[in-house]
């Protein structure tokens, strides 16, 4: 029985993927033993169908690749993200100040006392990133010196020997201390010197204090009042007159 070609031709895709009876495989390898337009036909049908397989599978193989290119690429990013902050975080630790109060020694700072009625505290060592100094009006108008070493990680591993920095806090009513006392900071010889002077008799420095602590540095900036729980105050000289 002769069969259309059109009939052989629309079940060659399923002839080809093995899903067509017995009987109609029996019909369709008879046409194409005789038929050579459908037996070409059919070659053309498999080597597309070929070809679109080849063309898939690279396909899956480029967008797997792609995603694994990807991934490594977020990896790297994140990477160099953590890192950087990392990094960051190592500089901001080394390099911040105000980490540790240096303990106090007989040793560390030392007061001179000048013909002019002056005070000078020297600071006997280099290893600190700040000197802090707060001046505070006691009621009777006399004037108590609180001074402070914060010491930071780079300081602890290898002492600067440059310029340090050094605040001054007045802590006064009505601007008493900056009218009645000339407070300067120098650097000579390697050394830090807060020098404290009188601006006339009336005005007299009492006492003047190390403050010691093991807690975090801000706490400095307090009041007296503020500052006793957080500090212990060591007097490192007093007015003997």
């Amino acid at each position: 029985m002769k069969i259309n070609c059109n009939i052989i031709r629309d079940l060659l895709p399923l002839y080809n993927d093995k899903i067509t009876s017995k009987e109609s495989n029996e019909l369709i390898e008879e046409h194409l033993s005789q038929c050579e337009d459908c037996k070409n036909y059919y070659k053309e049908i498999k080597e597309d169908i070929s070809n679109n397989l080849d063309l898939d599978e690279k396909n899956i193989l480029k967008n797997f690749l792609k995603q694994i290119k990807k991934k490594r690429f977020i990896a790297i990013i994140l990477t160099i993200i953590i890192t950087i902050v990392i990094v960051l975080k190592s500089l901001d630790i080394f390099n911040k100040e105000n980490l540790f109060i240096k303990d106090f020694n007989n040793e560390l700072v030392t007061i001179e006392e000048n013909e002019d009625s002056s005070l000078t505290a020297i600071i006997n060592t280099i290893d600190y990133s700040k000197c802090n100094v707060i001046l505070e009006q006691n009621i009777d108008n006399t004037i108590d010196v609180y001074i402070s070493l914060s010491q930071s990680i780079k300081d602890k591993i290898k002492p600067d020997k440059e310029f340090k920095k050094v605040e001054i806090l007045p802590k006064c009513k009505d601007n008493y201390i900056e009218e009645n006392l000339k407070y300067n900071w120098l650097w000579e010889d390697g050394k830090g010197k807060i020098v404290l002077k009188p601006i006339n008799d009336n005005i007299k420095i009492l006492n003047i204090y190390y403050l010691e602590t093991k807690e975090k540095y801000n706490a400095i900036s307090k009041s007296r009042e503020i500052v006793d729980p957080y500090f212990e105050m060591i007097k490192i000289w007093e007015n003997k007159s």
